[in-house]
């Protein structure tokens, strides 16, 4: 998850005004968990807006989600697939 610092800041460097992050390392792919900290410490060190993605497949994983990472933006995709009616909740 070090990467995601260094990634973050090349990121903002080059311009760019959003950044979303899958929360996870190549390597893990899909498995859990998700690094939701680290996403909370780009939240609160970067000046653009952070999409929070990664093992939100309920109501509580996005509140828990929202809470540890303090973004206001999200990604939810196997989560949504799993239960379309996910986001309306």
């Amino acid at each position: 998850p070090m990467a995601i610092y260094k990634n973050a800041e090349m990121a903002v460097i080059g311009g760019a005004s959003w950044i979303a992050v899958h929360g996870r390392t190549k390597t893990q792919g899909y498995r859990p968990p998700a690094y939701w900290n680290a996403i909370g410490d780009l939240t609160r060190n970067f000046p653009i807006p952070i999409v929070a993605n990664g093992e939100i497949w309920t109501i509580e994983d996005f509140h828990r989600c929202r809470e540890v990472t303090n973004t206001k933006h999200f990604m939810i995709g196997r989560g949504a697939l799993a239960n379309p009616l996910l986001a309306q909740e």
